[in-house]
Parts: C-alpha cells; structure tokens; sequence
C-alpha cells in the first residue's frame, strides 16, 4: 500500500471520527469505565455491588456525551445531570437505560442466589448473608418494587431451606431443638430460651452462629411480608 494511499486511508478515518465525535467519545468512555469495572472485579478489588455501580456510571457517562444536547434532568444511581431541552430521543434513551439498570441489579439478585464454594455453616443456608446484602443495594438504589417478583420467589426458596438447616438444630446440654415451631415464630422461641435455660450458653459458637442466622431468617420473612402486603393493597386498589 503506498503512502499516499495510506494518509488517505486515515484522513478518511480522521474525518469519520471528526463527523461522529460525540458518539465516538460517548462509547470510548463507557466502554473504558465499564472495562476498568470489570478489571476490578476480578482482581477483587470491589464487590458486586461497586461492579453494578460502575457498568450504570459507564452507561450515564456514555449517554450524558452522546446526546448532551437532548436532556433536561437524568438521575441515575445517585448522581443528577442537569442539562437543555429534553427531545424524544433522549426520552427514550433515558427509557432504556433504566431498564438496563434494572437488568444489572437483577443480574446481581441471581449471582447473590448462587451457592457459595468452600466450607459450608452447620446451621443457616450460605447464601443468605450475600443475599440480604444485594437487597439493601436495590432497596438504596430504588428498584425494589420493579425485581419484587424475583425477590419474593428468591425469599421463598431462602426461608425453606434456612428453616430446615436450622431444624436440625438440638443443644446437646439443654435438649432445646425446634420440633413442631413453625418459621415465623422460630427467633420468638429460640430468644425465649435464652433468657432461660440458655442463659449460661450464650457465649458458645454454636448458639451464636444459630442466633445470627435465626435474626437472616427474620429479615428474610419480613422483605416476603412486606412484597406480600403490597400485592394485596395493589388487589384492593385495582377491585
């Protein structure tokens, strides 16, 4: 290839990049901060959550570029860009978005569900811990009533199998166990026991580790009551 050729080659490339140059640097930034993410995730640098947060900024960022001209207000994961006239276009890229955003938290809804490697607790399911920990990130974010249906499955599955980790459970002193206590009144009873009999064991791993995972299962029974209760208020609403 002479030379000529090649200085028109790239003074035909210069000029595409001139022409686009707002959608070039609107997609070699996200694809930069979204590449740095994903560098730190697996160099275990940051969690999860952080991952999630980053992919949304490289999304803002990219966007904010490439139509700079079109917003009047986008708000994404905190942060609050206030620019011009809001165009249809930008409508509908704010639109989507917001639905790649809830794709990411429930991407992170699934990783949190799978089963951690390595050894496991006597008592309480693995992933619950994980799992509490990415609802409270989309409850903050304010995309808890659009993954409320996965959430409620998610709890479902949790609570069944924390309850019969946890029904395994007899202290070897006591005799205290969970025969015939249903879920919900489970961390009542094992409470009850001790401020009583169990009063004198409460500092042994094992009574610890089950009180911990008894307050998980609470909290668990809670999020599944609270999607619960607005389901029923939406029914009444709607009849």
């Amino acid at each position: 290839m002479s030379q000529e050729t090649e200085k028109s080659l790239w003074a035909e490339f210069r000029a595409l990049i001139n022409k686009n140059e707002r959608e070039t640097a609107a997609i070699v930034s996200a694809v930069f901060v979204g590449g740095l993410a994903l560098i730190l995730l697996l160099a275990g640098q940051i969690e999860g959550g952080a991952f999630v947060s980053m992919l949304g900024l490289s999304f803002v960022i990219g966007l904010s570029i490439a139509l700079w001209g079109g917003f009047s207000e986008l708000n994404v994961l905190g942060a609050s860009l206030k620019l011009r006239e809001l165009t249809f276009d930008a409508k509908k890229a704010i639109n989507g978005l917001e639905e790649g955003r809830v794709n990411l938290y429930r991407m992170l809804l699934l990783m949190s569900m799978r089963h951690p490697g390595g050894i496991s607790n006597n008592y309480g399911d693995g992933r619950v811990k994980d799992y509490l920990t990415t609802i409270k990130i989309i409850q903050k974010e304010g995309v808890f009533n659009a993954l409320s249906g996965e959430i409620y499955r998610h709890c479902q599955d949790l609570i069944t199998s924390q309850v019969s980790s946890l029904s395994g459970y007899i202290h070897p002193e006591t005799g205290f166990n969970f025969e015939g206590v249903e879920a919900k009144d489970m961390a009542v009873v094992f409470e009850e026991w001790c401020r009583g009999n169990g009063k004198k064991h409460l500092t042994d791993g094992t009574v610890m580790m089950v009180r911990l995972e008894l307050d998980r299962l609470r909290e668990l029974i809670e999020i599944r009551q609270t999607i619960a209760d607005d389901i029923v208020l939406s029914l009444r609403r709607n009849g």
